[in-house]
């Protein structure tokens, strides 16, 4: 049987990745509990971007993606800004929540560790940004032998003038040749049913 990790980052707005994540508040709670009912359910991981302070030090000001994080301004770990997306309802002494401050879900935290030890072989992703974590995360934990599937219909682009052109580009083009497999949260529901649980 396959392990199964149930990965979601959610700040606000719906912030990087999981099996089940949407930027409409009713798809991701409906989503999400369709995973906490099973029992035992699989591990979901939600990560959350902020810094260690508000000089933030983890990057640089003159850094490539200093520049492209600019706007989210100095989060830190009460900044209600790094905050989990309100309907995201992690399960106390179950699921895991982490930091980061990289677009990559596993910068700087145990993420990579965690899955290792729960001998978890299948990631399941969805969340925004599609060009920045879903994009990055889906890269690095191909390279790292995971089973990466994608939901299609829970991962968006923020609004740009090419977001719809790069979502399309990202889910229909480049990640299906690594090859990561792309799905719908319907799909992700019912491979969710039929994975192993956490194994603490």
């Amino acid at each position: 049987m396959d392990r199964y990790v149930s990965s979601l980052c959610g700040a606000t707005p719906p912030n990087h990745f999981f099996p089940l994540q949407s930027h409409h508040s009713g798809d991701i709670q409906s989503n999400k509990f369709s995973v906490h009912k099973q029992s035992p359910p699989p591990l979901s991981i939600f990560t959350r971007i902020y810094f260690s302070n508000v000089l933030r030090p983890e990057i640089g000001p003159d850094t490539p993606f200093g520049q492209a994080v600019a706007t989210l301004g100095n989060l830190t770990a009460s900044s209600p800004g790094a905050q989990l997306y309100p309907a995201f309802k992690p399960l106390d002494n179950w699921d895991v929540v982490l930091q980061k401050a990289r677009y990559y879900a596993g910068a700087g935290n145990p993420l990579e560790e965690i899955l290792s030890s729960q001998k978890i072989d299948t990631v399941v992703l969805s969340g925004a940004r599609t060009s920045g974590v879903i994009l990055s995360t889906a890269i690095r934990l191909f390279d790292l032998n995971y089973n990466v599937y994608v939901i299609s219909n829970n991962t968006f682009e923020t609004a740009s003038t090419y977001s719809t052109q790069n979502q399309k580009i990202i889910l229909e083009g480049i990640l299906p040749l690594l090859p990561v497999n792309i799905i719908t949260i319907e799909q992700a529901i019912d491979a969710l049913s039929r994975s192993g649980p956490a194994v603490y």
